[in-house]
């Protein structure tokens, strides 16, 4: 797995979306192509991301963390919350 290219298409999805489930076309589409995602690594992502109190765009660490562990939980959280800082 190239992990800059893991990183930069959760940016990309960070970007292009407006949070909570609007990253989930962009992942799913990309993921899904690369063959380092299931559909189910999205459906289990996205329970976890609705039964656990926070915003409803955590689910994208789960996502990492389900397709690339640790590293991938990281870098899905670093991009995920990259450009919103940026902003501020």
């Amino acid at each position: 797995m190239d992990w800059l290219t893991y990183f930069l298409l959760f940016l990309k999805a960070s970007l292009l979306s407006t949070g909570g489930r609007g990253p989930f076309p962009y992942l799913y589409t990309d993921l899904i192509a690369r063959g380092w995602a299931v559909e189910s690594n999205f459906a289990e992502a996205l329970t976890v991301g609705e039964i656990s109190p926070g915003p409803s765009g955590l689910w994208v660490v789960s996502l990492g963390y389900l397709t690339a562990g640790l590293p991938g939980a990281l870098l899905a959280s670093l991009a995920i919350t990259l450009p919103p800082l940026l902003v501020l």
